[in-house]
């Protein structure tokens, strides 16, 4: 056995600094180039100390929408760096991530970032860490913490020593000559190396040649390469690693695995196939059969209810059961065909698309889930199905987009995930019918009741103004109140209004005036209260509100 170095995952809220704390590190500028100036994906660096010793990075996204990213990084990794802004304190993302590495056992050290900014306070962020659980030694406890800046690198050298002196703790070894064991951090598709996975390497030496499998896909290595993209001839334990020459693309956080041939990779995945086809079906049994019961829990009440009454007892299974299996009709639909140039960020917007929660309003349907390019078969589904493709990360060729337009077929692309959310937000909103906005101008109150000469069915309220101003519009109705009963919600539009005879249009308040309404069956009362509404359309707003955003 032999010792390795550590593999860290830095952790916390979004922009509170993790990737410029490894720009720094690495003397390079990441930070800048990303989209919205987050991280988006599982980055793995190696960074070199000045003894030669190195340290293996893994860069998790802070916004909520990264959740699943953030849980990988945990899982595969030995120290958790939890980053935490001096100028905001403990957030949301940052309780998820000390509960990711409570979960994945794994010792965690806090760098409090920008100190050097005016309204850093330290001393309150380590409070507010004492409260979710995360006591800092000078307060006590055994959690290592240090101040630093990674804008200036003030602290840096601190952290660093904070890291070797846990990997000591954690006396990390390895095997170098047993099979290589790893897990997957991403997947993507390249244009010429296909489908390529990033992995950190945990155990043995991976080298090209050697058979892989991880989850139901599986590989004999062509090509590999470092993460600044050169080829190497091995990768060893800890050492991030991107290897070519998968038959498909293998999931992120998938377990990597050597075996002895490709005939033997071929028996895993086609065994992990079958039993990942047991469960499905196990799982679509479970749901007929809660399926099943719920029918008969309402046979059995209709036949309680309808005991002596059977063509009722029909009528009412019919209708519930109906109800239960169909679908809401009358509902707009917006349907997506999903792209994305990775696993990880495919997996990320799904877990966005699963929080939508309104579908009583709008059906929100993810027709295809894939990564790569956008095709013409793309195109050719989407004119077919009236969907919308939406892409993250994934920008589509000039002769796509001329396709798509020739198709009439949009195409949103995005490489930051809360403008895509807003775009998806806009699309539906666009859907929805408007809603009836119904703005009170003022009331009356009825002071006494005639008929006319022209109209004996219905009565004229003889009223005056209490408040607002009384309209005769086309886009005002009005509602008749007795008590603090509503007679009629809306006794609609004002068939004449006049004051002392002649036709008037209005009344302000303090005036009177005499009120008939179109429609027969109107009869209002002495000390009845008028109200009048002017109404509206306006655009209908979606109650869709994922966490983190």
């Amino acid at each position: 056995m032999k010792q390795r170095s550590p593999v860290i995952t830095i952790m916390g809220h979004v922009d509170h600094g993790k990737t410029t704390l490894l720009d720094k590190l690495r003397k390079t500028t990441v930070a800048a180039g990303e989209a919205g100036g987050i991280t988006q994906r599982i980055g793995a660096f190696e960074v070199v100390l000045e003894n030669g010793q190195t340290l293996t990075f893994l860069d998790t996204p802070g916004h909520a929408a990264f959740s699943s990213m953030r849980q990988r990084g945990a899982n595969l990794t030995d120290i958790v760096v939890l980053v935490v802004a001096a100028d905001d304190g403990v957030m949301e993302q940052t309780v998820e991530s000390i509960n990711m590495a409570r979960n994945a056992n794994v010792p965690v050290i806090v760098a409090v970032n920008k100190c050097d900014v005016k309204s850093a306070n330290p001393t309150e962020v380590l409070l507010e860490l004492a409260e979710v659980g995360l006591q800092a030694e000078e307060v006590g406890g055994d959690i290592q913490t240090v101040e630093i800046s990674a804008k200036t690198g003030t602290g840096l050298q601190d952290l660093i020593e904070c890291i070797l002196v846990q990997a000591d703790v954690l006396e990390l070894t390895t095997d170098r000559t047993s099979a290589v064991e790893g897990v997957i951090v991403e997947s993507r598709l390249e244009k010429y190396l296909g489908s390529v996975a990033s992995a950190v390497v945990q155990h043995g030496t991976l080298k090209k040649g050697d058979h892989l499998v991880a989850g139901t896909s599986y590989a004999k290595v062509k090509q590999l390469f470092d993460e600044n993209g050169r080829v190497i001839k091995t990768a060893t334990a800890s050492m991030p690693v991107d290897i070519a020459g998968w038959k498909t693309l293998p999931p992120s956080g998938e377990v990597l695995l050597q075996v002895p041939t490709e005939d033997r990779a071929k028996e895993v995945v086609e065994w992990r196939k079958r039993l990942q086809q047991e469960e499905k079906n196990l799982e679509d049994f479970e749901q007929i059969s809660q399926h099943r019961q719920e029918v008969r829990r309402m046979y059995n009440n209709a036949r309680k209810k309808f005991a002596h009454k059977w063509y009722l007892r029909r009528k009412f299974l019919g209708e519930e059961t109906a109800e239960l299996i169909k679908r809401k009709s009358g509902v707009p639909e917006l349907n997506i065909i999903l792209k994305a140039d990775l696993d990880g960020s495919l997996g990320a917007v799904n877990d966005l698309l699963c929080s939508y929660n309104c579908h009583d309003v709008c059906e929100l349907q993810v027709v295809t889930e894939q990564v790569g390019e956008i095709r013409e078969s793309d195109i050719e589904l989407a004119n077919t199905l009236n969907a919308v493709i939406v892409t993250f990360n994934v920008s589509p060729s000039k002769e796509i987009k001329e396709l798509a337009e020739k198709s009439d077929v949009e195409i949103l692309s995005f490489n930051v995930i809360y403008h895509l959310f807003d775009a998806l937000v806009k699309a539906i909103e666009e859907l929805l019918p408007p809603v009836l906005k119904n703005e009170l101008q003022g009331d009356a109150l009825v002071l006494d009741t005639f008929t006319t000469s022209e109209n004996k069915s219905s009565l004229v309220a003889g009223c005056k103004v209490k408040q607002g101003n009384i309209i005769m519009k086309d886009s005002h109705v009005c509602q008749l109140i007795r008590g603090n009963e509503v007679i009629h919600e809306e006794i609609g539009k004002l068939l004449s209004m006049f004051h002392q005879k002649l036709p008037i249009t209005s009344a302000n308040i303090g005036q009177q005036c005499g009120l008939l309404f179109k429609g027969d069956g109107i009869l209002p009362e002495k000390g009845d209260v008028i109200k009048c509404f002017k109404t509206s359309y306006v655009p209908n707003k979606l109650k869709w509100k994922p966490s983190g955003f």
